[in-house]
């Protein structure tokens, strides 16, 4: 996990408080970048998420036209945690608020010139309630190989 002050200096961004954990486990993945996050607000603005739910916003690095291996093998881990994460939830509380966690390609490319792609952009939700940092722990118990989907 790398450190939330090297995060906001990298970023040139305040973290919220709720999401800090997830935002700094994330960007310490191979090949992962945040670049956009809230934790969630009494009365949202344009951009903000309601008080009970957060987003982070991420993009992956990519060479030519092709996501690096160790980019889309993170991506991979998101995903799977974001997976067990929603199998957690849906077991302690039943289907209310599901989805729990969502990751969506939120930007599928940039285009520099026809041959040539600058990111692939997501976007990680929780909504209801959803606790950013309870999917930190998932997304590194995943990187860590200590839990797995069957």
């Amino acid at each position: 996990m790398i450190n939330e002050l090297d995060v906001e200096a990298k970023t040139g961004m305040e973290i919220d408080e709720r999401v800090r954990k997830l935002v700094c486990v994330l960007n310490g993945l191979p090949g992962i970048h945040t670049f956009s996050s809230c934790g969630g607000h009494d009365n949202p603005g344009p951009g903000q998420a309601r008080l009970d739910n957060f987003y982070v916003c991420f993009s992956i690095d990519v060479m030519g036209m092709h996501p690096t291996k160790k980019a889309w093998k993170s991506v991979g881990v998101i995903t799977e945690a974001t997976m067990l994460g929603e199998v957690d939830f849906m077991q302690k509380y039943g289907e209310r608020g599901c989805p729990y966690y969502n990751l969506m390609v939120c930007n599928l490319f940039d285009e520099i010139d026809d041959d040539s792609i600058s990111m692939l952009d997501f976007e990680i939700k929780g909504r209801f309630g959803a606790n950013p940092d309870d999917l930190a722990d998932l997304i590194t118990e995943v990187e860590k190989g200590l839990r797995m989907q069957c």
